[in-house]
């Protein structure tokens, strides 16, 4: 005698949601893994695909917005395992072909310097978290060359209108990091651009309410 399948999942009694968002549908990139992060007072939610890492802060059922995260090292590769140290808020994401990446979550909430560092190349970080709402922080690293570099940090909104200036003065090397308040703006994409030197960079970033 062969009993039929039950049509549902009983799981202690709790009912699970499908929290796939604009990751859903025909032409949407499967899913590999998924990691659950706490940290301080918010939660994260990363998704390892086959088009790379995705992230979001706020799940809405259907309507969960995932933001595509690290775009510019991970790219489109696979991401096939991930895990999290909570002791010291780093993140370990491992992909099919390109290697494995490391991030060390929940910086600092001020512009801050780590001496201890002595940077070869300008670089400008994706903020963190994204989405963000309402504050997010952004970090970049002046290098030790050429002594005190002018540093212009700004935020633009699509239509390239100047939202805030977050820093506009001179920087010895190190690592910084600067918060963002987004207090009093609108739900949307905002761009924000960091110039020192030669150096030129804007990064895109979310604010979702």
């Amino acid at each position: 005698r062969v009993r039929k399948r039950r049509k549902y999942l009983h799981a202690g009694g709790k009912t699970w949601i499908d929290i796939e968002g604009n990751l859903a549908g025909t032409d949407a990139p499967s899913i590999r893994c998924a990691k659950l992060v706490n940290y301080g007072d918010n939660t994260y939610v990363f998704a390892g695909t086959e088009i790379g890492l995705f992230v979001t802060e706020k799940l809405n059922g259907p309507n969960t917005v995932w933001v595509k995260e690290a775009d510019d090292i991970i790219e489109n590769q696979t991401v096939t395992w991930m895990d999290y140290r909570e002791s010291d808020g780093i993140l370990a994401v491992a992909t099919f072909g390109r290697g494995v990446f490391v991030k060390k979550l929940g910086l600092p909430t001020s512009v801050d310097n780590d001496k201890n560092k002595i940077p070869s190349q300008f670089v400008l970080e994706q903020n963190y978290p994204n989405p963000f709402n309402p504050t997010t922080k952004i970090r970049f690293t002046i290098p030790g060359v050429g002594g005190q570099h002018a540093v212009h940090l700004q935020v633009y909104d699509l239509l390239g209108n100047e939202i805030a200036t977050l820093l506009n003065e001179a920087k010895t090397p190190g690592v910084y990091e600067v918060e963002f308040n987004s207090s009093g703006l609108a739900s949307g994409v905002y761009y924000y651009r960091l110039t020192a030197g030669q150096f030129n960079e804007t990064k895109k970033m979310v604010l979702l309410k």
